[in-house]
């Protein structure tokens, strides 16, 4: 029988802190307290429009969070993330004093796009459907 080394970590697999429940967890208190966040409005004319964490990934070393986010109308995508950008350090302040953790990673905010692809995408279906002729 083979005996387990006396050092081995358990997580040395980085892909194994993202499958954790600890981890999972702390994900998404993150998430709730960076929407309730936007939800409450930030003083910066930057940002506009509805923002949404659409998602939220932790590093497995906890250092940095990436927030993606979707806003609506999508011409303030890219004004709102550059406000967001700014606005980064602060919110990780504010995050702190809502999520009790003994580590708050840094947030790095990026624009998900992936919606108004899928829109796109989907209307491109729907006129290909109406432009195949139907036969009896």
């Amino acid at each position: 029988m083979a005996r387990a080394r006396k050092n081995a970590r358990p997580h040395e697999d980085s892909t194994a802190h993202s499958r954790s429940p600890r981890h999972g967890h702390l994900e998404a208190r993150l998430r709730r307290a960076i929407q309730t966040l936007l939800a409450q409005g930030l003083n910066d004319p930057r940002i506009r429009g509805l923002v949404s964490v659409t998602e939220l990934d932790l590093a497995p070393d906890l250092g940095r969070a990436v927030v993606r986010v979707s806003v609506l109308p999508a011409e303030y995508g890219n004004l709102t993330v550059a406000g967001l950008r700014h606005a980064a350090p602060r919110l990780v302040g504010e995050v702190a004093r809502m999520v009790r953790a003994r580590r708050i990673p840094s947030l790095i905010f990026e624009l998900d796009d992936r919606l108004k692809r899928q829109a796109a995408f989907d209307a491109l279906l729907a006129s290909n459907r109406e432009e195949i002729p139907r036969e009896a």
